[in-house]
Parts: C-alpha cells; sequence; structure tokens
C-alpha cells in the first residue's frame, strides 16, 4: 500500500482530529469530501471541518468495525459500520470511503453515508466523480441487477438473489432485508413507482466484491439533479447470484 496510513483508519483519525496523520495520506494537498463538510481542499480547510464536522464524530463515535475492503493500483475502499450515541440513542451509521489512488500515494478521499440518521432528513450530495472509462470487469448479474432496477422489473431483480441474501439500506442494520420474502417486500416497495435512474462513475472489482460510485437522477415518476452515492455488491461463489448489497446514499424514496 503505498498510503502512510492503511485507509482503515481514516475514519479514526478523523474523528480523533488528527490533522497530521490525514494530511501524510495524500501525495499533494489534501483533498476529501464529505456529506457533512463537502469539499475540504487544503491542509486550512482540512483543520477548519476537524473543528466542526471532526469534533462532532468525536463526541458521539463509539465504536468503528471494519466490514469490508478493496485495493487494487486505483483504489483503497473501505466499508465501516460506526457506532452512534447521539440525543439519547445509540445506533450504527453504514460508512464508505474511497481513496483514489495517484502514484506516489492518495489523490482524493470521498466518504459516503447517509444524513437521516444523523438529523432526521436527507441532505442533497452533489456529484463528485463522473463516470470514467476503465477496462474494470463488471459482473454480468450486477450489470442485470442494475438494467432490472432501472425497468423496474421486480421478477428479473428478485431472480439475481441467493436465497439467504439481503440488502442494507443506508440507515443501517434496522433497514437490512433479507432472505426471500424480506427482499420481496422491500423491492416491491422501492420499484412501486417505477424505475430508479443510475449511472456508474467509477467501478472497481476483485472477484468477490464490487463496488460502484454512481450518480442517480431518477426515481419512479420524480427525476431531480444527480446526486453522489455508492453501493456494494458481495456476489456468490460461482458469480451467478448476489450475495449482499449495501448501499450508501442520501437520495429520498419517493413514498417519503
Amino acid at each position: 500500500m503505498s498510503s502512510t496510513i492503511p485507509i482503515t483508519l481514516f475514519f479514526a483519525d478523523f474523528a480523533r482530529g488528527e490533522g497530521d496523520r490525514i494530511a501524510a495520506l495524500f501525495a499533494g494537498p489534501v483533498a476529501i469530501d464529505s456529506p457533512l463538510s463537502g469539499a475540504i481542499d487544503g491542509h486550512d480547510a482540512l483543520e477548519a471541518s476537524l473543528e466542526q464536522e471532526g469534533y462532532w464524530w468525536q463526541q458521539h463515535v463509539r465504536e468503528i468495525q471494519t466490514v469490508a475492503t478493496l485495493q487494487n493500483h486505483r483504489y483503497d475502499i473501505v466499508e465501516l459500520l460506526v457506532e452512534l450515541h447521539h440525543q439519547g440513542k445509540t445506533f450504527d451509521l453504514p460508512v464508505a470511503i474511497f481513496g483514489q489512488r495517484s502514484a506516489t500515494g492518495l489523490g482524493q478521499i470521498r466518504i459516503y453515508h447517509s444524513t437521516w440518521p444523523l438529523n432526521g432528513h436527507h441532505t442533497y450530495r452533489a456529484p463528485i466523480v463522473w463516470p470514467e472509462l476503465t477496462e474494470e470487469e463488471e459482473p454480468e448479474v450486477v450489470q442485470a441487477y442494475f438494467a432490472a432496477l432501472g425497468r423496474a422489473d421486480l421478477t428479473l431483480v428478485l431472480s439475481l438473489f441467493a436465497p439467504d441474501a439481503y440488502v442494507r439500506e443506508p440507515s443501517g442494520a434496522a433497514y437490512r432485508h433479507e432472505g426471500t420474502e424480506g427482499l420481496k417486500r422491500f423491492y416491491e416497495k422501492a420499484l412501486q413507482s417505477g424505475g430508479i435512474g443510475l449511472t456508474h462513475a467509477t467501478t472497481n472489482f476483485d472477484g468477490e466484491l464490487f463496488a460502484v460510485e454512481y450518480l442517480c437522477d431518477s426515481w419512479g415518476q420524480t427525476t431531480f439533479d444527480p446526486m453522489a452515492g455508492c453501493a456494494f455488491y458481495e456476489l456468490s461463489d460461482d458469480r451467478q447470484h448476489i450475495q449482499a448489497v449495501r448501499i450508501y446514499d442520501d437520495v429520498t424514496p419517493p413514498s417519503a
């Protein structure tokens, strides 16, 4: 790993206000994009963000668990489950972090999580990255899944999952849907007003875990400015079915 500090420690350092350790990750100027702070460009902006957003995390984070990692010559990626205590409640917040590599270190870190569990409403997230041309392999089952979502093809969507699969929404474990019946209830509601318009921005695949940053600009009959998000797909051993989907965005469902 070319980074001087593993990307898995970045969020903990952010919450502790470790500005120098974070700055050491980057080959050049600090470049971070966060759902709460927006673009954090340069050391001064990092220090300002640590005094505000970082301090908030420091006051509320109880535990950080690594869910999965994906690493290649272009990206260091980690999924986290952050336990928070806020307003008298303890809950988990899924957080995904994409560290985009340069030749000598990280060029940019992009943080994804929903703001709904934190303040009770969704926050518009402008695009951070736009679709890039790469030769990264994209599993056929995931291609079929995205196409089926766009067409609101419930039957096809459900057929692509393993029997014991699950989908976890951005708001955490309380919004996890498992097994045939759980998935059916979730997707019936999600697709009842029509398909979901998603465009892949970046894709990464290590043979088992597929990570995609995307832009979402429609859900059913509702259209809106493109919003940034990402998702992770665990595949079955034969790559013919989806074993798990974990979503990280702040898109408001039409039913809400």
